[in-house]
C-alpha cells in the first residue's frame, strides 16, 4: 500500500469514528486492530499537516537562474557561438559570477526548455568498409607476462632472435 492510500485510509477511519461509527465495526472493515485506530486518533493532528517542504533548500537562486538563461539566449543569438555548459560558464565568469556545476546548468536548461534535441544519426551515403577480423594478433599469450594481454601488433610481426626471426605464434 502506498503512502497516499494509507493516509487516505487513516483519514477515512478517523472521520467514520468521529461520525459515531463504532471502533469495532471500522476496524473489522479495514482489517486493522482497535489499538491501531486509537493510535491514529492520537496522531490526528499530524495527519492534517502538510509534510512537504516549504522550499527547496538546494535550489539555485532565481537571480542566478535568470543570468544563466540570459547567457544562453545571448550565445544563441551570436553567430558561430558554442552554447553548451562550458560556454555558459564562461559568460557567467565574464559577468564576475563563480562557475556553476554542469549538472546545475543542465537542470536549469531542461526546466526552461532550452536544451536542443539531438538529431538522429543519418548516414551520409557512403558505407564504411567491412571490418576484417584476424589481422590483429597478440604479441604475447595472455597471462604470460604482466600486461601482455593488451599489447597488440599487426600480423605478421617478426620478432628478433639469435638465429633469425620468428612469428609470435611460434612462442608456444
Amino acid at each position: 500500500m502506498n503512502a497516499k492510500r494509507a493516509k487516505a485510509l487513516r483519514i477515512d477511519a478517523i472521520q467514520r469514528y468521529e461520525a459515531g461509527e463504532s471502533a469495532t465495526r471500522i476496524c473489522s472493515s479495514l482489517g486493522k486492530s482497535r489499538q491501531r485506530l486509537y493510535k491514529w486518533l492520537q496522531r490526528k493532528e499530524e495527519l492534517s499537516q502538510d509534510s512537504s517542504p516549504k522550499r527547496a533548500h538546494n535550489r539555485t537562486p532565481i537571480e542566478i537562474e535568470e543570468m544563466v538563461i540570459e547567457a544562453r539566449r545571448k550565445l544563441q543569438n551570436t553567430k558561430y557561438a558554442q552554447i553548451g555548459v562550458n560556454a555558459i560558464n564562461r559568460e557567467l565568469y565574464l559577468q564576475s559570477l563563480a562557475p556553476l556545476p554542469a549538472s546545475t546548468i543542465k537542470h536549469i536548461m531542461s526546466r526552461e526548455g532550452l536544451q536542443r534535441k539531438r538529431l538522429p544519426y543519418v548516414p551520409k551515403g557512403k558505407a564504411y568498409p567491412p571490418q576484417t577480423t584476424g589481422h590483429l594478433r597478440q604479441q604475447y599469450p595472455p597471462g604470460r607476462y604482466r600486461g601482455a594481454s593488451v599489447h597488440q601488433r599487426r600480423w605478421p610481426v617478426l620478432q628478433p632472435q639469435r638465429n633469425g626471426y620468428r612469428y609470435p605464434s611460434d612462442y608456444d
